[in-house]
Parts: C-alpha cells; structure tokens; sequence
C-alpha cells in the first residue's frame, strides 16, 4: 500500500511531467566554500590613487604652513652692512657692504684686532641682544629671547631647519663666509644681502 504522501508525490510527479526517477538524485552543485574570490583591481587602483592624493594634500599643506611663516618671521627684516674692519684681507666688499666675494689674492691691509685672518669670514656691522630679526640670501630668522636659529629657502618659501634651545648671553654679530675656493668659476659670484620683497611680505 502507498503511504498518502507517497501518492501525492506521484501525483505532482505526473502533473509536472517529470519522471519518478528524478528524485532520487539532487541536481550536482559547485561546493563554494573552496573558491577564493581576489579584491577587484578598481579597489587597489583606487586605494593608490587615494594615497597620492594624501600625499599631495600634506605637501600643499606644508607648502601653505611654510609660506605663512616665512611671511610672519619677514617681518623682522633688519639692515645687514658688512663691516670691513672684520673681513679676511682675501674678501672684497661692495661700496655699500651689500656684497662679499673671494678676490683670490690676500690683500695688504693695516692691522686690526677685528680681523679675521685665519678664516675667511666677515661680520655684520652691528650686533643685537634682545629681540629678532632676519635678513636673507638664505633667509635666517633669530630670535634671541627665545634661543631659535631658522633658515630659509627664499626662492621656494620653505622652511629648511631651526636650532632651537639655544641660549644667547652676549651680543650676536651675523657672520657670513661666501666660501674660500673659486672652484674653476663656479663660487665666482658674491654673497649678496639682499632686500625682502616686500609683495611677499603681507
């Protein structure tokens, strides 16, 4: 005897058109559990297209925060004249000790205990010992109070690095060197101070 729910089995069997037989075995499946699916390339092109972004908004950034401070630290532009009583008898200053440059050959000059005669250096006329001030072929900012020693790259408005912690307890004098050697004619050109340019300034 068929149970009844053999028989309706039968029925819906006959009413699909499907054979019996069918049954008894299931349709063969894939087993997916052993198929390993890999991030879509857009995603990492995405990611690396995402991180150069980064990259470029940091720089922008610095770029801005750099420019910004070499405006405020401007500020504090000071007259800078070299004084020739200090200058290495082989350096040649301009009329208005704007200008240094290696002449090459060591001049005959009267003694001076100011002098410098060892090193080819050359010292700003005056001194200070308090407050800040800058002045620039590469930017350089003191602050004498607070000990900060910062320079800068003028032409790309960067900030290339800061001493900072110092402590100042005599009377500075800015001292520059425009280098001891000619190097066949490329440090042939003077150390000029030049002025701020005032359109960068504000």
């Amino acid at each position: 005897m068929l149970s009844a729910a053999l028989k309706a089995l039968l029925l819906v069997c006959a009413l699909c058109g499907c054979p019996p037989g069918s049954l008894k075995d299931p349709p063969h499946t894939r087993d997916w559990t052993t198929v390993e699916v890999g991030p879509l390339s857009c995603l990492g092109t995405l990611r690396r297209s995402l991180d150069q972004l980064e990259e470029k908004l940091n720089m922008e950034m610095k770029k801005l925060r750099d420019d910004a401070e070499l405006k405020r630290v401007q500020q504090y532009e000071a007259d800078v004249t070299l004084d020739p009583d200090t200058a290495h008898p082989k350096l040649i200053l301009s009329e208005d000790g704007k200008q240094v440059h290696d002449g090459g050959a060591v001049k005959k000059l009267l003694d001076n205990p100011k002098r410098f005669e060892q090193k080819v250096f050359v010292l700003r006329m005056q001194s200070f010992s308090s407050g800040r001030i800058y002045f620039e072929k590469v930017g350089v900012f003191v602050d004498y109070d607070e000990g900060v020693v910062s320079f800068y790259d003028v032409e790309a408005r960067v900030h290339i690095y800061s001493a900072t912690g110092c402590t100042f307890t005599e009377p500075l004098y800015p001292i520059l060197c425009p280098g001891r050697y000619n190097y066949e004619g490329k440090n042939s050109a003077p150390l000029i101070i030049s002025p701020v340019n005032q359109t960068n300034v504000f």
